[in-house]
């Protein structure tokens, strides 16, 4: 199975954090790999993609035994993950790692939802926003000008602005505001594309605020190394393959390049400024207790947390002036109409 092909069955977040989960039950339960993949199939509706690879690896795993190299041959799941899965049945420590695996991949769709959430939120109530507003421009002013036409008035002012700029938008201006509606529809699909093929989030290079969102993966991400039992310089090798900005990318480089002349994680971290004040003060206690993965899924989970009250913070004040906006423009169409018809009224 080609390479290309596999990234494009790789299974979603939320499939691939249940999937963890149950696996790891299943150690924990004491069963075989193959009886507790079994059951994970008896569970999962027949006819679906996910019983088909599911029976696959049953058949893999009953010949070769090796859980890495069936997940491997169903193209179904991530490089990463495969390699955290090898590692763990190398050393023994599988368990833990498939626990870590599940925090890991529930974090990252709760990210890629709230990132989705903070882009695709605002940019929807603008498009009816300006829809709404474009249809009372091109359908409704245009019966009030001959409304007013047939009893001798001609609109001036802030009337007849508005109803020019109808007129241009029913002539002009709408196939160019569909056109800008279709660009924007491929920018955001190839958004999507992009992140899906990098294995990255959606989105997440259009926030501002976006190496948290970098610190929180490169966290997770330490997080399942620290658990699997590799070095450090392993790990950060594998962050450097995660989907994070250039600038970031940099800073792990040099993190890596710190601990490979000897200086310790929390040092290095701190020399390459990726973690500063608190969180650093918990890694170097983290490395006095030899809990470094617990206290790297602790510090990603907060992180997350963080930027899931950022957004929701931002969405909260983008709502209010969206409508205010929305409210604004109505009340000035009204006036605009309104206001010739009180003139009539006033001269009877």
């Amino acid at each position: 199975m080609s390479e290309k092909k596999k990234v494009r069955n790789i299974a979603s977040d939320l499939y691939l954090a249940d999937w963890s989960e149950q696996m790891a039950q299943v150690l924990k339960s004491g069963l075989t790999i193959e009886d507790g993949l079994e059951l994970i199939r008896d569970d999962t509706d027949t006819g679906t993609k996910e019983r088909q690879m599911l029976d696959q690896m049953i058949g893999d795993i009953s010949i070769t035994g090796d859980l890495a190299d069936a997940m491997e041959k169903t193209g179904a799941f991530p490089t990463d993950m495969i390699r955290m899965v090898k590692l763990g049945e190398r050393t023994g420590n599988l368990e833990r790692i498939l626990y870590n695996l599940k925090s890991q991949y529930e974090r990252q769709y709760a990210l890629r939802k709230s990132v989705k959430n903070a882009v695709l939120y605002p940019i929807g109530i603008s498009v009816v926003m300006v829809a709404l507003i474009s249809v009372i421009l091109i359908f409704v002013m245009p019966v009030f000008k001959r409304a007013y036409a047939s009893l001798g008035i001609e609109m001036s002012g802030v009337s007849k602005m508005l109803f020019d700029l109808g007129n241009w938008l029913g002539n002009t201006g709408l196939p160019i505001m569909i056109g800008i509606l279709v660009l924007l529809f491929g920018y955001l699909l190839y958004q999507r594309w992009r992140s899906s093929k990098e294995g990255g989030i959606p989105f997440d290079r259009l926030l501002k605020d976006y190496e948290r969102l970098d610190a929180c993966q490169f966290a997770g991400v330490m997080a399942l190394c620290f658990s699997g039992g590799i070095t450090i310089e392993e790990g950060l090798e594998m962050t450097m393959k995660m989907h994070a900005s250039p600038d970031f990318l940099k800073k792990i480089e040099a993190c890596k390049g710190y601990c490979e002349e000897g200086a310790r994680f929390n040092e290095a971290v701190r020399r390459a400024d990726i973690f500063n004040g608190r969180i650093l003060r918990r890694i170097q206690m983290a490395e006095k207790t030899a809990e470094m993965d617990v206290t790297m899924q602790e510090i990603a989970d907060d992180l997350q947390f963080q930027i899931d009250q950022d957004i929701d913070n931002k969405m909260g004040r983008v709502e209010p002036i969206l409508i205010g906006v929305l409210t604004g423009i109505s009340a000035l169409i009204l006036l605009s109409v309104m206001l010739p018809l009180l003139g009539i009224m006033g001269t009877l």
